[in-house]
């Protein structure tokens, strides 16, 4: 057994461990709230472009990436005929989802490792990493199970609202533009 925690670093972990059922329980919390985003944005395109809704989402889902479903939705929402109003709200939806994505991707593809440096909360020695947790200069860029519960919050609020996109938007948009620049931060989120 490792005698410091610098040891630690990378090391397999338990995933039967409290910390890791915790980290696992963040981490499919974001990633759920996020595919309710894109299963919001399916939902808009079907009804944006009055197709029928076992056409639509096929069709919404053959672009292999987010982004090329958020320009097909685009085009769509540009040549449809709902209100400016409803355009105005789904556009600052789309564009909010747009850069929520970098972050969601990173939470994809990063590598669960156990990682100690000074003051860090118990619950956050579990982080996501892009291969690199043990070189100091790159700990302010690992996820946490912090960044993990407030990214789900913050998709779950976002995914809500795309949902709810036919409301007017002097409700909406403020509630769009509430949301943090940054999808792992927020004070409203849970600790």
């Amino acid at each position: 057994m490792p005698d410091t925690p610098e040891q630690l670093l990378n090391l397999v972990f338990d995933e039967n461990s409290q910390l890791a059922i915790e980290f696992y329980q963040a981490y499919g919390r974001a990633l759920s709230a996020w595919a309710r985003i894109e299963t919001n944005l399916g939902y808009q395109f079907h009804s944006i472009t009055n197709t029928r809704i076992e056409i639509a989402l096929p069709v919404f889902y053959s672009a292999r990436n987010f982004n090329g479903r958020t320009d097909m939705l685009g085009a769509a929402l540009k040549n449809s005929e709902v209100s400016e109003d409803f355009k105005i709200c789904l556009r600052a939806a789309i564009k909010k989802a747009v850069s929520y994505n970098g972050f969601r991707n990173l939470i994809a593809h990063g590598q669960p490792a156990l990682h100690f440096w000074p003051g860090q909360r118990q619950k956050d020695r579990m982080v996501l990493s892009q291969g690199k947790a043990d070189e100091p200069e790159v700990w302010s860029t690992l996820i946490t199970v912090t960044h993990l519960l407030n990214a789900a919050h913050n998709f779950s609020a976002l995914a809500g609202l795309i949902f709810d996109v036919g409301d007017p938007s002097e409700r909406l948009l403020p509630q769009l533009r509430a949301l943090p620049a940054l999808p792992h931060s927020s004070s409203e989120a849970p600790e």
